[in-house]
């Protein structure tokens, strides 16, 4: 028989109805029918297409379920408000909140650690651009991509909260954006924007998502001040001790082997079975970078630069 249904929670459930026919689905494919009970939300922001489902789904599937969000972000239906380092518990596993404002002043990602890490970061982050700093400001969002960096190892999933892979990528290559000035960089950024055009050109499309942070930390405008001052402690650090060890510097993961890593995540590093949480994360797929106007809901197995070129 198979096994029981593990805790889990839902990330962003705007939008109710999506969320409960892909529990339904996934009870039917995984657990032969077994009902689907989650135990939280876990909000990013306050933004309707993130928290808009909270309220509804906290009357569906009762009282019990508990939701977290930012302390100072107003998140509709907030029973859990977290401030920055707080940490919760979903089944075995341990969600780690990072106050990461700028987009909202109380925007929250949420880190998994483990072989395979994942973030849940809402709007700071997209593929190659991030969320506009509407209640924020531009240093508090270059605060917010340094902390991120500073908590997730190279190899973490990103979850962004919206798919707009190919509305931010060809801006690179158009000029809207700064182009990679160095070779490598800009054959990744090729390699990124055609692998999206081959997922999204499938029937249903494919989500371009996860991200990997290695491969933002080499494309993403918003990284790349943080990337350069990174470089320059490693030549600092080189020239004032020439002949000794980088010591913590060594952890840097901003040099050029990154440029030569694949945009592919690592094979396998979606394994349902060892999980201990499904996390459900639903929004809107009307962009541009989307060819459905269909909501879509992707199930993920827990996989001062030019801001603001998401909503």
């Amino acid at each position: 028989s198979p096994p029981p249904p593990p805790p889990f929670a839902l990330v962003d459930p705007c939008e109710p109805r999506a969320v409960l026919r892909a529990l339904q689905r996934l009870s039917v494919e995984e657990y032969v029918g077994a009902a689907l009970q989650p135990t939280a939300i876990l909000t990013t922001h306050h933004h309707w297409d993130h928290a808009g489902g909270n309220e509804s789904l906290k009357r569906t599937l009762g009282p019990g379920l508990a939701v977290y969000g930012g302390e100072r972000d107003g998140v509709a239906g907030c029973t859990h408000p977290l401030r920055d380092g707080d940490k919760l518990r979903v089944g075995r596993l341990t969600v780690h909140a990072l106050n990461v404002p700028g987009h909202t002043r109380g925007s929250m990602a949420y880190l998994i650690r483990g072989p395979t890490p994942s973030a849940f970061g809402g709007d700071l982050l997209f593929c190659g651009g991030c969320g506009a700093p509407f209640e924020g400001t531009q240093e508090q969002m270059a605060r917010s991509f340094a902390k991120l960096w500073r908590h997730c190892p190279a190899n973490t999933r990103l979850f962004p909260g919206h798919e707009y892979t190919l509305a931010i990528l060809p801006q690179y290559i158009s000029g809207s954006m700064p182009t990679p000035d160095k070779p490598k960089l800009y054959g990744k950024l090729c390699a990124a924007i055609w692998r999206a055009k081959q997922l999204r050109a499938q029937e249903p499309p494919i989500p371009t998502v996860p991200l990997l942070l290695a491969d933002e930390l080499m494309l993403n405008v918003n990284f790349a001040p943080l990337r350069q001052a990174a470089e320059h402690l490693v030549q600092a650090w080189r020239l004032y001790n020439p002949n000794g060890a980088l010591g913590g510097l060594t952890s840097i993961p901003a040099l050029d082997e990154l440029a030569c890593r694949p945009c592919e995540p690592d094979a396998g590093a979606s394994t349902a079975s060892n999980a201990s949480v499904v996390a459900v994360a639903a929004s809107t797929a009307s962009t541009a970078a989307a060819p459905t106007k269909d909501t879509h809901v992707e199930l993920a197995v827990v996989r001062p630069p030019r801001l603001g070129n998401g909503v």
